[in-house]
């Protein structure tokens, strides 16, 4: 825990465990074995919502999420209605996501022309087997590999709607009751989208 000054420790008896990409966030709350947990993932908290397991997300790390579809120069996507036809890889985990965008914006799967899992690896972009591949604006190592001209739409600026699949990452999630606690920082009030289990604003208690 911490403010503007830096850590705060008097009063709180914490312990914090080591995490790492193999720590499961959401599996350690909803299991009982942390109280507050961290994960990266937003399409991870929206599956286990979406079945019930019993978590609320109540601040993140970054005020703006960097997941992004990248095109090539020959098939220009600078907005939601230019993924009709087009052919739309994303990681598995992405799928949510993808689903979620196409219908904030009235579009369905009917509208791309069809839908592949890929890894991490842009080869399937520049090899022509997608037209659109995604990953996170922040992978330098990755946009490295694009040629000059492609472009660039962020999950973030293809839905204007307020609340709506607008939550950042890193995600901290808990189970029980937690007060005053502000998202998005500099102690920014938001609305939490629906789909994170929430009811608006920034303190959740079930």
């Amino acid at each position: 825990m911490s403010n503007r000054r830096g850590p705060v420790h008097e009063g709180l008896d914490v312990t914090i465990d080591a995490g790492g990409p193999s720590i499961d966030g959401v599996a350690m709350v909803a299991s009982g074995q942390a109280d507050i947990g961290q994960l990266s993932s937003s399409p991870s908290l929206m599956l286990a919502v979406s079945e019930g397991v019993p978590i609320k997300a109540f601040a993140t790390g970054a005020q703006e999420h960097p997941y992004t579809f990248f095109s090539l120069p020959e098939n220009p996507l600078n907005s939601p209605e230019d993924f009709a036809g087009l052919h739309v890889g994303t990681q598995a985990t992405g799928e949510i996501l993808l689903n979620a965008m196409l219908a904030a914006n009235d579009m369905t799967r009917d509208d791309i022309a069809d839908f592949t899992a890929v890894g991490a690896d842009v080869t399937p972009l520049l090899s022509g087997q997608v037209d659109v591949w995604t990953g996170w604006l922040t992978n330098t190592a990755q946009l490295n590999q694009l040629p000059e001209g492609s472009h660039q739409l962020r999950l973030w600026d293809t839905v204007k709607r307020p609340g709506f699949m607008h939550w950042p990452g890193v995600h901290r999630v808990s189970r029980g009751r937690v007060a005053g606690i502000s998202c998005c920082g500099g102690g920014r009030e938001v609305s939490s989208p629906p789909w994170l289990g929430g009811d608006g604003g920034v303190v959740f208690v079930p």
